[in-house]
Order: structure tokens, then C-alpha cells, then sequence
């Protein structure tokens, strides 16, 4: 998903989405960006493979 900056309001960032909607979400997650500025979110189902298993293997050890 692309995001862009639209402009910065105070601790917001005013984003565009694909729809061409806006949401604003805080300007911190994006570190020092600025207006104009694309971001690429992409899921990564390979992290979240390697999450879920280290949870399984916590709750093993937790449970034997």
C-alpha cells in the first residue's frame, strides 16, 4: 500500500491513501518526513511466520 504525506498538522501527518482518501496518523511513525514524501507498507508474512512460531514454542515451554 502507498502512502503519502500530504502536510504536516502539529504531532499529525495528513496521509493520502490509494482510495485518495485522507487519514492522519501521528507524525512520529514516519521519523523526520515531509510533505511529499511515499511510503511502501507492505505485509511481511515471513516475520509474522517467525513471530507466531516463537509464541508456539513459548507456550510449549510454558505448558510442559
Amino acid at each position: 500500500m502507498r502512502l503519502i504525506i500530504d502536510r504536516i498538522e502539529n504531532e499529525y501527518a495528513v496521509v493520502e491513501l490509494p482510495d485518495k482518501s485522507f487519514i492522519n496518523l501521528p507524525k512520529k511513525i514516519f521519523g523526520n518526513a515531509k510533505e511529499g514524501d511515499v511510503f511502501e507498507i507492505e505485509k511481511n508474512n515471513d516475520e509474522k511466520n517467525k513471530r507466531k512460531d516463537n509464541v508456539e514454542k513459548l507456550m510449549n515451554k510454558l505448558f510442559e
